[in-house]
């Protein structure tokens, strides 16, 4: 549990950080007025109403620029639960075992839309790195229901990741279908509900630890995500690479009005071995891929305005 400890500290120390810093008095510093430009510049080249973002400066915790119509109120975000349940996976136990160890990840054998996955034809056989790249529904749903099933340990460590990432508690079972549980875990239903700045902390946090075992191998998942065959592969060549997830979310129409189906989600950090910027973009009636190609747009008129 020593790196529980460890991620409560970082994320103490990012929330006290980024409430620590001085409101500007009367001159304004070059990180305000990058942060003016910034905005200024995405607002100018990414104008739809359907393209949401929140980009944050990791190094201080600080957010740069954002543009979200409703930032208080929790969304669905889909796929972009599976890393922080994989954690909950590693942490969780079968009923009447006491070990104290990492659970071991399986490799699962992907069949398609009958396995409850977005892809018909399936992906086959994957293990950890490949289901985060891919947003393999069936490999994140068997961990989930392994959760489901060993009791409270798995349900608890759920909770507590979900805790320490700063991210709102999972449904409960009192409150889901024991089929509909497993599928909110992983975001396909959208019970459980994020708002865009925790969310973009959460993900902040898990960046900032990539000397543990299992966030090593959730970072390279994340990593493969953006390459030739991952689910964000349209967020293109970046200098350092990238670490991104992608989701997509249904729309609830009780909680927000629909352009169509769902929402499309990215979260993208850069450079990858050690992000110090931070993208999350929602584009309305979308998918997760073209979400990442409009953050990938994004990314690159941010480098070329540093460049200038």
């Amino acid at each position: 549990m020593r790196w529980f400890l460890a991620w409560a500290i970082t994320a103490g120390m990012l929330t006290a950080h980024a409430q620590q810093q001085p409101a500007p008095m009367h001159e304004e510093t070059a990180s305000d007025l990058y942060a003016q430009a910034t905005q200024a510049m995405l607002d100018r080249d990414f104008a739809s109403r359907r393209i949401e973002y929140l980009l944050l400066d990791l190094r201080s915790g600080g957010r740069i620029a954002m543009r979200w119509e409703h930032p208080e109120r929790p969304v669905p975000i889909g796929s972009l639960l599976k890393p922080f349940l994989a954690i909950a996976y590693s942490q969780s136990s079968f009923a009447n075992t006491s070990s104290s160890q990492p659970r071991e990840f399986p490799a699962i054998r992907c069949h398609g839309k009958s396995d409850g996955c977005w892809r018909a034809g399936g992906h086959g056989t994957v293990a950890l790195e490949r289901a985060i790249a891919e947003s393999c529904n069936a490999y994140f749903l068997s961990l989930a229901r392994s959760i489901a099933d060993s009791n409270t340990s798995g349900v608890d460590a759920l909770r507590r990741v979900a805790a320490i990432y700063g991210l709102p508690p999972p449904p409960a079972p009192d409150v889901s279908g024991e089929q509909v549980l497993p599928r909110s875990w992983i975001g396909v239903t959208g019970e459980w509900r994020v708002t865009p700045e925790a969310l973009a902390r959460a993900y902040g946090i898990l960046a900032s630890q990539p000397g543990d075992a299992i966030v090593s191998r959730v970072l390279a998942g994340m990593r493969q995500a953006a390459g030739p065959q991952g689910t964000a592969a349209r967020i293109g060549a970046h200098r350092g690479g990238v670490l991104a997830k992608t989701g997509t979310a249904p729309c609830l129409p009780k909680l927000e009005p629909c352009i169509a189906d769902g929402d499309g989600l990215v979260v993208a950090l850069v450079p990858a071995e050690q992000p110090t910027l931070l993208l999350l973009v929602r584009n309305r009636g979308t998918t997760g891929a073209r979400a990442a190609e409009i953050a990938g747009e994004m990314l690159s008129r941010i480098e070329d305005s540093r460049e200038d």
